[in-house]
């Protein structure tokens, strides 16, 4: 993570925190990534140094003047005043992040060589959250190529309960004994 994002965010939580709109940024972050994401055009215009500045200001202002909170427009257009737009994407991982934290809630993604059901899920979520002591928020993604099974990650912590990677380790001891 960038430095900038290290100090812009702390202060953007704290005012955040102050005015009451914690939940609104919290949206506001999730918005802004998703269009970060979905909209390529949106990422070439915060790295875009040729657009003059009250330009990006005006560009702001017609996206998020009727529906994001004043205080994610705010600190938008200081962002834009102190040449530092281009590191918006580092920054809302950063207030993600620390809202996360903030909330004791922990990101897992799941990889399920089929689908699970929503029991499974439950069941899953139930003891992922006994083990680490937080609540999940699990995204879920189907690999047929895991065969059986499924790959638990979080952060860098990776977790391969797939049969290919069981599979792989009996190759392994085979070629190697």
């Amino acid at each position: 993570m960038s430095s900038v994002a290290k100090r812009y965010t702390p202060a953007l939580l704290d005012v955040a925190r102050e005015s009451g709109e914690l939940d609104a940024l919290q949206a506001d972050v999730k918005a802004l990534s998703s269009l970060l994401e979905a909209s390529p055009e949106f990422g070439t215009f915060l790295h875009d140094p040729v657009i003059p500045s009250e330009k990006q200001s005006e560009i702001l202002d017609a996206l998020f003047a009727t529906s994001g909170s004043p205080v994610m427009l705010t600190f938008l257009k200081l962002l834009v005043r102190q040449g530092r737009l281009a590191n918006l994407p580092d920054i809302l991982e950063e207030v993600s992040a620390s809202m996360d934290d903030e909330k004791n809630v922990m990101e897992v993604s799941l990889r399920t060589a089929v689908k699970f059901t929503k029991a499974q899920i439950s069941a899953l979520t139930e003891k992922l959250e006994s083990r680490w002591g937080k609540s999940i928020r699990l995204t879920e993604e189907v690999d047929e190529s895991l065969i059986g099974g499924f790959l638990i990650r979080t952060g860098d912590l990776i977790e391969d309960h797939s049969l290919l990677a069981k599979l792989t380790r009996f190759k392994q001891n085979i070629i190697n004994a």
